[in-house]
Order: C-alpha cells, then structure tokens, then sequence
C-alpha cells in the first residue's frame, strides 16, 4: 500500500497529476462515463414512464477535477483534506481541528465525551436533566457547526477507505441504487 512517505513522497515529487496526459485521459474518460451513463439511464426511465430519481452529477470539468484530486490524495497516503474540499457536510467548521477526532476508536470517542461534559460542568451551571451527550452536543455545534449525530456519523466514523471508496465508485453507486427503485416503482405499478 502507498502512504506515510517513502515511496508515496517519490510519487509525489514525480508525478504532477493535474498535468500528467495519461492521467487525465483516463479521467476526463470516466467523467464522460459516468455522464453517459446517468443520461442513457434517464432515457430509459422516460421512455418506461417511471417515477423515479435519476442522480445529479457535477459537471464534466468538476468531476475530472475531483478525480484529478482523489488520485493525488491517493498517492499522497491520505485523504482528509480530500474529504474535506469533497464529501464533508459543507456546515463543518475548523476542519482541521476536526481532523483529531477522524476515525476515533468508540472507547476513547466516550472519554472524550465524557471529558467535554465534564469542563461544562465546572465552567457553567448546567442542569442536572442535561447528560454528557446533550453537553458535548452543545461543544462540537459550537466547535464544528454540526450535530453530535452528524459529528459522529461524519467525522468520528471517517474511514479512509470509504473516502476512496465513495469518491471512485460513487456515482456508479447512485445509479445502481436509481435503478433498483425504479425497479420497485416499476413492480408496484404492475400490481
């Protein structure tokens, strides 16, 4: 695997992504893809009369530009700054205090709820009906402009892979997903 320096810091120095002809080649190729593959499934769902969802895509520069991106956080070892520009909630403040908290095991995400629960408690007079949960709530909306749930499902579950994993083959999976309910509104219609 590449990362952490090494060869992924050789990579790097070598290879300017955003110029290289091959690279973009095969981006501006799975850009085009995607595209044709999201009009020839709107087509289809018009032509069947079903109401369905046909997923949006960014236009065809954005796409190749956030490929172009994905392959330099890719050689890079780390997508975090990636996440940020692409995929995280565009109400999240101080990403790279966020950062801290990415991936963060279950047992040391409680202390530190814990923690942040207890510094309100000595600061302020908080009422007893307010538990260490709705505590941290308040710091993290405070810190980050997002709920603890949104918090936590976005950055304290962050995994690396799924990054990539969302970033290459998202579309693909959105289309996949329209076309499975447009399946069912299809089946419904018959009944």
């Amino acid at each position: 695997m590449i990362g952490g320096g090494g060869l992924a810091d050789r990579l790097a120095q070598q290879i300017d992504v955003a110029n290289n002809e091959q690279i973009l080649g095969l981006v501006h190729a799975q850009a085009t893809l995607e595209r044709n593959r999201r009009s020839a499934l709107a087509a289809h769902l018009e032509a069947l009369d079903v109401d369905a969802d046909v997923p949006d895509l960014p236009d065809h520069e954005e796409r190749v530009d956030e490929l172009v991106a994905l392959i330099e956080a890719r050689i890079a070892g780390d997508p975090w700054d990636y996440w940020v520009e692409w995929q995280a909630p565009d109400a999240l403040d101080n990403a790279a205090q966020a950062r801290e908290y990415a991936g963060m095991e279950s047992d040391e995400w409680e202390d530190r709820i814990a923690t942040w629960a207890g510094v309100y408690r000595e600061k302020f007079e908080v009422p007893d009906d307010l538990t260490d949960r709705d505590l941290a709530g308040h710091h993290v909306e405070d810190q980050f402009g997002l709920t603890l749930d949104e918090f936590e499902e976005t950055v304290v579950e962050w995994r690396a892979a799924e990054v990539l994993e969302r970033a290459a083959a998202g579309p693909h999976q959105d289309m996949t997903e329209a076309v499975v309910d447009a399946t069912a509104a299809l089946e419904a219609s018959d009944q």
